[in-house]
């Protein structure tokens, strides 16, 4: 008789393994489990998030802006070769689901508002590339000013508030001259939040 030859499995594997999804397909993924999420609880959260810092936005308004602003960092991932797959990970509806430390929220130019989830070293959030970014949805540019704050409720220490401002104040320096952009930092005006507020100087 002759011999059995047996299939090669390891071959068989790698024929059938799956391929790795494209970011359009992980971030189309991504946006239908976030709003499968915020639908939820129709949007409570965000509204919590618009009243503590008197945003002038609805809560589906915020939804489309985070979901903006979470495509326009993918996209400046991808296009530095980075990963979008860990900082996808990280954007969650409910805060508590991650285990980042601090929560974003834009304002919009007082026209929209969005939510971003980092670590404390603000690893995967380009703040100076989504300053000059354009959103086409209302017509405008950047951001006017946000909010940090701990997603577990505990107040900022000096020590994080100054690591958030050295943080902040490289990334905006890395693309923006003092005599472009003037950055100010306020801890006190919301309890528990710094208020990082970014301005355009005019042209002379």
């Amino acid at each position: 008789m002759g011999q059995t030859t047996e299939p090669d499995t390891h071959d068989m594997q790698t024929e059938t393994a799956t391929e790795p999804q494209s970011p359009a397909a992980l971030l189309h993924a991504w946006e239908q489990a976030y709003r499968q999420d915020f639908e939820k609880d129709n949007g409570a959260v965000f509204a919590t998030i618009l009243q503590r810092f008197g945003l002038d936005v609805d809560a589906p308004a915020m939804l489309e802006g985070t979901i903006e602003f979470v495509r326009a960092t993918a996209a400046l991932r991808e296009l530095d070769n980075l990963d979008v797959v860990a900082f996808l990970a990280e954007q969650r509806y409910a805060p508590q689901c991650t285990a980042t430390t601090y929560s974003l929220v834009f304002d919009v130019c007082q026209h929209g508002a969005a939510c971003l989830l980092t670590a404390p070293d603000l690893r995967f959030i380009d703040l100076a590339d989504l300053y000059g970014w354009p959103w086409e949805r209302l017509e405008l540019v950047g951001y006017s000013s946000f909010w940090v704050y701990r997603i577990d409720g505990q107040a900022l220490d000096a020590a994080e508030i100054e690591a958030l401002d050295q943080q902040v104040s490289n990334d905006i320096a890395f693309d923006y001259g003092d005599d472009e952009v003037s950055v100010d930092f306020d801890p006190d005006s919301f309890e528990g939040a710094l208020t990082v507020t970014i301005c355009d100087h005019p042209d002379e």
